[in-house]
């Protein structure tokens, strides 16, 4: 397809916009699970009101790998009875004793 010359028309123009300040900002437009999980956190992190040292993860049940654990600080011959008989309860999933970091 070819257009005749007497078909197309080029001109220089100067025009001059005033009254609207543009600042240049970055779009980012990635979603990676790194910006989902940071989010997630973000919304369900919290610092108590009463004790600013304590602070509470409070994730929605159905995304929360556990439902209820039972930590101790110490390892001693009466809390892991106590931990053992509260590992006796009848909870739906119970992760394995050995996979806890403290205590238990």
């Amino acid at each position: 397809m070819s257009l005749p010359s007497s078909a197309i028309e080029f001109k220089s123009v100067t025009t001059t916009e005033a009254g609207q300040r543009i600042i240049p900002s970055i779009i980012e437009p990635s979603f990676g699970i790194s910006r989902i999980l940071y989010a997630l956190l973000e919304q369900n992190f919290a610092v108590r009101q009463d004790d600013e040292q304590r602070t509470v993860l409070t994730l929605p049940a159905a995304i929360a790998p556990i439902q209820a654990c039972v930590l101790t600080l110490t390892q001693t011959p009466e809390l892991d009875t106590l931990c053992e008989q509260v590992g006796t309860l009848p909870i739906e999933q119970q992760p394995p004793i050995e996979s806890m970091g403290m205590g238990c």
